[in-house]
């Protein structure tokens, strides 16, 4: 994420839902950077810069996808440097995006918004599980004893923190393929994987075949919408 603290005065901030599917879902987060950068350019729309010996388009992300997910719903916050129509950024930024990149919404940011990293408080995932053998995978059971407990320690580097405390919600979508969503929350106190929810779930490991983000939201006054 680029670093907004030394930058030019901006005329308007775009916020803009993308996808990454594909290919593109191998991308780390600094190439994810390089890759919006280098088509922001090509766009040509008027962004703003940071000031400095080397500078950068005004971007923000929020939360990092890990490597090798899907995502209908990555989001990030561009500077403008002049007046702008946000469809019009929104279609032309596509046109220059890699093949499983696409802008799907764009809208104006209102003065004092917060930003993504800030904003974002739950995570969503759909997770299509790999099923091998005959043996069928039993997950209301596997669900419904996971949701039953009140601790699940996880060792995060160096320190345990309580899984359990990190879903909000865990559900069956479809018995073929097995198929779970989940909702984790995000923020301040740090974050955990949806990989991580399927290796406390059993003894044996769920291992999934598809992980997607399906919806980053924030949390105001209870109610759960997009940032």
């Amino acid at each position: 994420m680029s670093d907004l603290s030394h930058s030019e005065p901006y005329r308007c901030r775009v916020r803009m839902k993308f996808t990454k599917q594909g290919p593109v879902r191998f991308l780390s987060h600094l190439d994810l950077l390089r890759c919006v950068e280098r088509a922001l350019r090509r766009s040509q729309v008027p962004v703003a810069y940071t000031v400095g010996f080397h500078p950068r388009i005004r971007i923000s992300f929020g939360p990092a996808l890990a490597l090798g997910h899907a995502s209908v719903c990555e989001w990030m916050d561009v500077d403008m440097a002049e007046d702008v129509d946000p469809a019009d950024v929104a279609r032309r930024l596509t046109g220059a995006l890699p093949v499983g990149m696409e802008v799907r919404a764009a809208r104006l940011l209102p003065a004092g918004a917060r930003a993504l990293q800030a904003a974002v408080q739950r995570a969503c995932y759909r997770v299509v599980l790999e099923v091998s053998g005959s043996e069928p995978v039993d997950l209301p059971v596997r669900v419904a004893a996971f949701l039953a407990r009140q601790e699940i320690p996880l060792q995060k580097k160096n320190k345990v923190v309580n899984l359990r405390a990190f879903v909000d919600e865990l559900r069956v979508t479809a018995p073929s393929p097995p198929s779970l969503e989940m909702t984790l929350r995000v923020g301040q106190e740090g974050s955990v994987r949806p990989e991580d929810v399927l290796a406390a779930m059993c003894e044996d490991p769920l291992e999934a075949r598809v992980i997607e983000r399906i919806a980053l939201l924030t949390l105001d006054d209870g109610v759960l919408e997009e940032p």
